[in-house]
């Protein structure tokens, strides 16, 4: 029995201290994991062990292996496990911000003098709603609810913006902001009662 109980020490020790490197908070993590934080809270309290499933997700959440939360010997890759996946993230990001670039530029050396009334600096407009798409797709694999929930409300209002800016001369083009309000709300709606369905 003391045995176990000193083995319960370690893994709380290594799942407070992983989850701290990480940045994460109880919830932040139970939503990743889906489970609730109250479980997440009893792991850390020694109250009671997480699964061999459970710590083998944290393991390749965290970069590291299983063993590394039944042992006393720490390790620092769990920081740059997170700066990592940001840099990943804003690569990706980047990367749109590139061929908007390059489309700007290929508009305006070749098609510039054309008949064609198509305003070149939209696609850095189109660019938005798109670098919104890339962060809702990474935050979803790395990060928290919170930060997709924020793309998903960008990706949403840009969307409204690009429509009002292609089709400035369609009547009531700003009724697209209109519409983008209950969609919103329906967003803010889906968001909350999933954090209902986490406190459960």
């Amino acid at each position: 029995m003391e045995k176990y109980d000193n083995l319960t020490e370690i893994i709380a020790n290594n799942l407070i201290y992983y989850r701290n490197k990480a940045k994460y908070t109880q919830k932040e993590l139970a939503e990743k994991l889906n489970y609730s934080d109250k479980s997440i809270s009893k792991w850390e309290r020694k109250e009671s062990v997480p699964d061999i499933f459970v710590l083998n997700q944290l393991a390749k959440l965290y970069g590291l292996s299983v063993n590394d939360f039944l042992t006393t010997k720490k390790k620092e890759r769990v920081s740059n496990w997170f700066i990592s996946k940001s840099l990943i993230t804003l690569i990706a990001i980047a990367l749109v911000w590139l061929l908007a670039t390059l489309a700007f530029f290929i508009i305006e050396f070749f098609f510039a003098s054309s008949t064609s009334n198509f305003q070149s600096w939209l696609v850095f407009i189109y660019a938005i709603p798109v670098s919104a798409i890339v962060m809702t797709i990474f935050n979803k694999i790395y990060f928290t609810r919170l930060l997709n929930f924020i793309s998903v409300s960008i990706l949403c209002w840009t969307i409204a913006l690009s429509l009002f800016l292609s089709f400035p001369t369609v009547e009531n083009i700003q009724l697209v902001f209109i519409v983008a309000i209950p969609i919103e709300v329906i967003i803010v709606f889906y968001y909350l009662l999933l954090l209902k369905r986490r406190k459960r």
